[in-house]
Formats: structure tokens, C-alpha cells, sequence
């Protein structure tokens, strides 16, 4: 069995210069969304990841894996991954908030969020992005550059009729950020809402 620190060394990466930075930035993106753990949530060894009370299911990239979740951690969900680059291992890390207002009033929330914790984030783009079922997110790209790392996150952000929002963050360094743009776009296009 795998403990909460093992987890998040595996996906942070353990190799020199990234190792304690890539936990800080970990951590500031989690911080900047409360967690609720209340629901059981399943992973396959597929990578879908599903959870029946907020009710979604959700397939990871092709040539991601999903590692487990780390309650001690605060993470109710599984970590996908997928190949290191650099010291960092790109993730795409599952949170759920009660929430009653749009995706797009969240995606300010966080904007604002980031900009008064860290000078150096900067919005790339923030847009509407719908899945094959017809349920419209919103899409934000963000910059966080801390000491010499700069990452690139990319928020996927949907309501659910449940009344919370689903954020999937998916991060990487900036110089390989672009490279999972088109997969992660098809996987959060087939994601289904089940309530």
C-alpha cells in the first residue's frame, strides 16, 4: 500500500531543483480550491475515474495513468499522470466544491484567487468549453511562474446538477504545456454527467 507522501513524491517528481518547488506549486493549486470529502469514488485500472454522488465519470488521456488518491493529503480523488518531463511529472488533479453559481463566475473566483496569492500568474485564456453531451464549461489556461520553474495549468470547470463544480487542473511545465492540449480536450469532451 502506498502512502499519502509516496503518492506525492511519484507525481511531483523527486529530482533536484523541481522537487520542492513542484510540492509548493502542488499545494497552492489545491489551496485555491476547498475540497469536500463526503462520496465514494472508483478508479479502474483504465483510468476512469467516477464518482457516484457528484455524479460524473471521467476517462484520462491516452498514455495517462491514474495513481491513488491521498486523503491524508486532502485529495479525495485518484492523480492522473503521465510520462515525466524534466524532473516534473504533468498531472491532472480531480476537486469538487459545493458551488452555486457558473463555471464562469468560478473560473473569476479563481483568477482572483491566483492573482492575490501570487504576482507572477497570469490568465493565458479563459473560455467556454462544452463536452459531446452539450454541458457547457469553462476553459482557463494559467501561467505560475515561481523562482526558476514557470507551469502551465489548465482548469477545466464544469457545474453539476448536483450543485457542485467539478475542476480538473491539469498541470505541466510551460515549455511542454501545449503537447497535451489536443488530449486533454478529447477527454474532457467525453466525460459524463450522470446527475
Amino acid at each position: 500500500m502506498t502512502n499519502a507522501a509516496e503518492t506525492f513524491s511519484g507525481v511531483l517528481g523527486t529530482s533536484g531543483r523541481y522537487t520542492g518547488y513542484m510540492r509548493r506549486l502542488f499545494l497552492y493549486a489545491l489551496a485555491a480550491t476547498p475540497i469536500v470529502i463526503a462520496s465514494p469514488v472508483t478508479a479502474s485500472p483504465q483510468g476512469q475515474i467516477q464518482d457516484k454522488k457528484v455524479g460524473f465519470i471521467y476517462t484520462v488521456p491516452p498514455g495517462w495513468r491514474v495513481k491513488g488518491a491521498s486523503p491524508d493529503m486532502g485529495m479525495k480523488y485518484p492523480i492522473a499522470v503521465t510520462t515525466p518531463y524534466n524532473g516534473f511529472t504533468p498531472n491532472i488533479v480531480v476537486v469538487d466544491e459545493v458551488y452555486s453559481g457558473t463555471s464562469d463566475e468560478y473560473a473569476d473566483w479563481l483568477t482572483r484567487t491566483f492573482q492575490g496569492q501570487s504576482s507572477t500568474s497570469t490568465v493565458i485564456s479563459k473560455n467556454p468549453f462544452k463536452t459531446n453531451a452539450g454541458v457547457l464549461g469553462t476553459k482557463l489556461v494559467v501561467r505560475n511562474t515561481m523562482g526558476t520553474i514557470s507551469a502551465r495549468q489548465v482548469y477545466y470547470i464544469f457545474p453539476t446538477k448536483a450543485g457542485f463544480i467539478l475542476n480538473f487542473t491539469a498541470t505541466s511545465l510551460v515549455e511542454q504545456g501545449f503537447k497535451h492540449d489536443k488530449a486533454l480536450d478529447n477527454s474532457m469532451r467525453k466525460i459524463v454527467f450522470d446527475k
